[in-house]
């Protein structure tokens, strides 16, 4: 378990290290456009990381429920993202790309995040749903009393070793390192294609809203209209969801 003083750190550096590669041009070689791509998302996980640890004992009690729901955005997305890594990102890869230390590091930090998961939960009423795919809360006769410090003890035992490896993994897939483990064009484009349909299908006002809202700063990620990033996601598929969304600051200092 790391102090305050150093998660902060961690994820202040880890946001600024993904902010830097995706602040560049989307770029045209799909080589390259793998750790630009993977460098935005992972600049989401670390920026939402430094708003729920900072804000975590700020917030009213009658809004524990809507600020519960947003972190669960958060949980939720870095776990399917992992899972989808696993599964299907790195097998299509081709069969010499070895991606076992990848999964080692996933195991370092998975059983915190879960921990975390499972305290927000105990949070909500029975039957309520929330994440990003609207898992249903299980019954439970009492609901737990949403504490921001213990929020950020729990943070305290998994954060560093996520970022850790999320910045690790933009290496891992950089256009040296791909290429030198004889993944071709082929394997990149079949790979974009399953990735497309894998975004079309994550529910627009979770998913979608949440990792577009909560983009890195001043960059062009995510490879998506300009229209559909400032106007449909903000003015029309984040409003059934807005009581998760108010708590994210059109800029956020970090």
């Amino acid at each position: 378990m790391t102090s305050p003083q150093d998660t902060l750190l961690a994820i202040r550096n880890s946001y600024h290290f993904f902010r830097d590669v995706c602040a560049k041009p989307r770029p045209d070689d799909i080589f390259e456009f793998q750790p630009w791509d993977m460098a935005g998302a992972h600049g989401v996980y670390a920026k939402t990381a430094f708003l729920v640890y900072k804000e975590a004992t700020n917030i009213p009690q009658e809004k524990h429920i809507s600020w519960v729901g947003l972190i669960l955005q958060w949980t939720t997305s870095v776990k399917h993202h992992h899972h989808f890594e696993e599964t299907v990102f790195f097998p299509m890869l081709g069969d010499k790309f070895n991606f076992e230390q990848i999964q080692t590091e996933h195991d370092l930090f998975v059983p915190g995040l879960q921990k975390l998961e499972d305290y927000l939960v105990s949070c909500l009423p029975s039957g309520s749903t929330y994440g990003i795919d609207g898992l249903v809360v299980p019954e439970h006769e009492n609901t737990a009393e949403y504490d921001g410090q213990h929020v950020r003890e729990l943070m305290n035992s998994f954060v560093v070793p996520m970022l850790s490896h999320l910045q690790a993994e933009i290496d891992y897939i950089s256009s040296k390192n791909l290429r030198e483990a004889d993944v071709t064009v082929k394997h990149l484009e079949d790979l974009a294609k399953v990735l497309q349909k894998y975004i079309m299908s994550s529910p627009k006002t979770t998913a979608m809203v949440f990792h577009i809202l909560m983009r890195p700063d001043n960059t062009s990620w995510p490879a998506a209209p300009g229209f559909l990033k400032d106007v449909l996601v903000p003015y029309v598929f984040a409003i059934p969801k807005r009581d998760l969304w108010q708590f994210i600051p059109k800029k956020l200092d970090i």
